[in-house]
């Protein structure tokens, strides 16, 4: 049984207060504590030692944002998702050059919300259960092969991380965290299962357990539910490589839809690429599409 997650609310908005409020119930998480500003923060972070931390405060201009690298500096492997307001392109690259985990627009509702606490809940959990191994490695490689499912896939991404052992600081270990979800999910999704941008949009939006139903449809089909994903990891003396394959048709890598566009700004999905770029210092894909090659420089 896993105790709650640890949860830090800074929002000076009584509408998010009180959404989060009724999330920690239903996804057990733990709310910390609720500030309303930065410098309350600052005082109780090293007290409260959060694993996620919601910041949901007035952002006037990119330099607001550095704040968000602040609190990396306190605590390089804590979850940060920043509330911004709607159509501000600017603000969302300041967040993510900063290191933001992610973002979602501040009219948020508790659908959306309830999505990405799931997500990251899963990624601390999945660290919690880990066993380090303190082997220190310079060369080894290996190749590993998934099944569509889904929850799965923070503990492979858990694996993943701490087959690196030493080489990466844990500022780097979250960054390869976050990037390898956010591309597996999309090899597994929008590859092997072929769920379109717009049949998922439509799922999300409809009330009930409609995402669900439509990843159990997919799994059940008799060639979308078994194919594989591929995922191959390599490290060298100066770098550590992933390349995650899936049994897709592709898709159109060099038009991707702008995440910054503000259409896309009011979705919870649709930019898993754009976080991820965010995470290494090398990151392409290859052939139709169907194969993502990811490198961080250690």
């Amino acid at each position: 049984m896993f105790s709650a997650i640890r949860t830090l609310l800074i929002s000076s908005r009584k509408e998010t207060r009180n959404l989060l409020g009724v999330l920690a119930v239903s996804q057990s998480t733990q709310i910390l504590l609720s500030v309303a500003t930065i410098s309350d923060y600052l005082q109780k972070i090293g007290s409260k030692k959060p694993e996620i931390l919601i910041l949901d405060l007035p952002v006037l201009k990119p330099e607001d944002l550095s704040i968000v690298g602040e609190i990396r500096q306190i605590d390089p492997q804590i979850i940060v998702l920043v509330a911004l307001p709607a159509g501000r392109q600017d603000l969302i690259l300041a967040a993510m050059k900063n290191k933001a985990s992610n973002f979602f627009t501040q009219n948020v509702n508790e659908e959306e919300m309830s999505g990405l606490l799931k997500k990251y809940t899963a990624i601390v959990i999945a660290r919690r259960t880990g066993i380090e191994i303190l082997n220190v490695i310079s060369h080894q490689q290996f190749r590993i092969r998934l099944d569509n499912d889904i929850e799965m896939i923070p503990h492979i991404t858990e694996f993943l991380v701490r087959a690196t052992h030493n080489a990466f600081s844990p500022k780097a270990r979250m960054e390869i965290r976050l990037g390898l979800t956010e591309l597996i999910t999309n090899a597994i999704e929008h590859g092997n299962l072929e769920i379109s941008y717009q049949e998922k949009t439509a799922a999300l939006d409809s009330s009930g357990d409609s995402i669900e139903n439509l990843f159990n449809e997919r799994k059940k089909h008799p060639v979308f539910g078994s194919r594989k994903t591929e995922i191959n990891f390599s490290q060298t003396d100066t770098f550590c490589e992933w390349v995650v394959i899936d049994e897709g048709k592709g898709f159109d890598w060099k038009n991707l839809p702008d995440p910054l566009s503000p259409e896309q700004m009011l979705l919870a999905h649709g930019r898993g690429i754009f976080l991820a770029r965010f995470q290494f210092n090398e990151l392409e894909f290859l052939g139709t599409g169907n194969m993502v090659r990811m490198r961080k420089v250690l």
